[in-house]
């Protein structure tokens, strides 16, 4: 159904100011530019980074506070050396914080914006070995989804979605789209605080489908709803919504900048 996880969107207040950070200090590829938007490859990994240059920004940092998890991290593949070269670069970082699989922190950008950064412990299903010749950030990892139901979230995107489920570990579950490098992340919010992805109030995240009319049909089939095709550019959309009320996006025919509030 899903090819992939397109792209990830980041707000900015100056787009120019911001490409130029994100080359110079995070090295990532500059894909194409538009107006108020800039894609990124990020080394090796499928899914892309988007700015945009928002009016009314917010910065993003926590998809859920007290659980300090962010809206997607990035993947490395050393932990220390990329710790030092972007604290050596005048990168401001948040301490390093670890769990049973993996070391985390964050990068705070030049707009406020907090991104994750992840490294795989030996423990961890998604363990690479440490390598001295590396990428600064190797690819997206993640996008992190809070859920009231895991089990439920787990049946509506690995059933009805037809994501592939990579690890459970009790409180949460990674499932790949095609690929256990390009992960949806779900984690079980048991205060009843779960902000839904409408409410953030934009999408930071895609799907991609080769064919949308047939995604469409499939989920109709499935008996979940989505929206109509919208034709923009070189590009369609349709929006659906899962069973916490995240309204999830899905583009098609993508040829540029994809970018839809």
């Amino acid at each position: 159904m899903f090819e992939r996880i397109e792209s990830i969107y980041v707000p900015v207040i100056d787009l120019q100011a911001s490409i130029n950070w994100y080359q110079q200090h995070l090295g990532l590829k500059l894909l194409s530019q538009e107006k108020t938007t800039a894609q990124f490859s990020v080394y090796d990994g499928i899914t892309k980074l988007t700015l945009i240059e928002t009016m009314n920004f917010k910065p993003i940092r926590y998809i859920n506070e007290q659980h300090k998890a962010p809206y997607f991290n990035f993947h490395i593949l050393n932990l220390k050396l990329t710790y030092e070269e972007l604290e050596s670069a005048g990168v401001k970082l948040s301490s390093i914080s670890e769990n049973e699989y993996l070391h985390s922190f964050e990068i705070i950008d030049p707009n406020g914006n907090w991104l994750g950064v992840c490294y795989e412990k030996e423990s961890s299903p998604y363990y690479k070995p440490e390598s001295e010749q590396h990428p600064l950030l190797d690819r997206v990892g993640a996008v992190f989804i809070p859920v009231r139901d895991l089990q439920k979230s787990l049946d509506f995107y690995e059933k009805a979605l037809g994501l592939t489920l990579y690890h459970h570990w009790g409180g949460g579950a990674d499932l790949g789209v095609n690929s256990k490098d390009n992960l949806i992340t779900l984690f079980q919010i048991n205060d009843g605080g779960v902000e839904t992805l409408a409410e953030v109030g934009r999408s930071y995240f895609s799907f991609y489908s080769a064919d949308l009319d047939v995604t469409r049909s499939s989920l109709e089939q499935k008996g979940i709803a989505s929206t109509a095709a919208v034709e923009q550019d070189s590009l369609a959309y349709c929006r659906l919504t899962d069973p916490d009320g995240h309204g999830l996006l899905v583009i098609s025919g993508v040829k540029k900048v994809v970018v839809v509030n």
